[in-house]
């Protein structure tokens, strides 16, 4: 179930991706692994087997094209250029594993399989974690270290014990709201761009992608002329746009590709 601090998490993911550090981190990361600067090539077939395959056979995927890598080369490389993300898991890692190899922005990964997970706020049964360890005898050294995982991210947790009921969180919620409050301020980075970033509508994205198209295919048309195709195509659906925005959507787009 979505709930308002997923939405915020989503949201940012896209301006996280937009921004130019980002995009230089990719653009590296792609010379790195020898691939082209706009990515592998992404047949339908292709993009639909990624949708269709679980979060975990997608975290274990490497394309043809690296055979001399394994998956794990590329989720650690991965890894390295979103150090500064709000939280990495499974989930996170394999979003932007695919943005780096297909320029394609998997939203899916984001939504579909692990809500729970890709959120800022998270439930987990740490019992049960701590359980499987034990399971598969990796000792008190790797314990620590998957509480300490667990914890980086999410430095504040509320402990229930298995006999309260809803109303009785609620109620511990509300009452406590000062102090869960003291606590997020500790560790809130304030330059952050989290939450204060809003969703872009889709029909923004289409015209943002029809503008650069039509850049791109029809090099003769000028910034003006474009600008009252777009109007004309998007009319009554966006804000008339003029010629110096034309230029600037031609420019991120740009950045989004290299």
């Amino acid at each position: 179930m979505k709930d308002q601090s997923h939405q915020k998490l989503i949201n940012y993911t896209d301006y996280y991706v937009d921004s130019n550090k980002f995009q230089h981190r990719a653009k590296l990361l792609r010379i790195k692994l020898r691939i082209p600067l706009d990515g592998l090539e992404l047949s339908a077939k292709l993009k639909k087997t990624i949708e269709k395959q679980g979060g975990i056979t997608n975290f274990f995927y490497c394309p043809e094209e690296l055979n001399n890598l394994l998956y794990t080369d590329i989720n650690d490389y991965t890894k390295s250029i979103i150090k500064d993300f709000p939280t990495t898991n499974t989930t996170i890692i394999n979003f932007f594993k695919f943005y780096v190899l297909y320029n394609e922005r998997f939203y899916f990964f984001l939504s579909k399989y692990s809500v729970e997970r890709t959120n800022l706020c998270i439930i987990e049964d740490m019992r049960l974690t701590l359980k499987l360890n034990e399971k598969m005898k990796m000792g008190p050294v790797h314990t620590v270290e998957v509480l300490k995982n667990s914890f980086e991210n999410y430095p504040i947790i509320i402990k229930l014990h298995p006999s309260i009921s809803g109303n009785d969180l609620e109620d511990f919620v509300e009452k406590n709201r000062k102090l869960i409050k003291s606590y997020l301020k500790k560790y809130k980075d304030e330059s952050s761009k989290i939450g204060k970033i809003r969703k872009r509508s889709n029909i923004v994205k289409k015209r943002s992608e029809f503008i650069y198209n039509l850049h791109k295919n029809n090099k003769e048309l000028s910034h003006k002329e474009i600008a009252a195709l777009t109007n004309k195509e998007f009319e009554d659906k966006c804000k008339r746009i003029d010629y110096s925005y034309v230029g600037k959507i031609i420019s991120l787009q740009k950045k989004m590709r290299i």
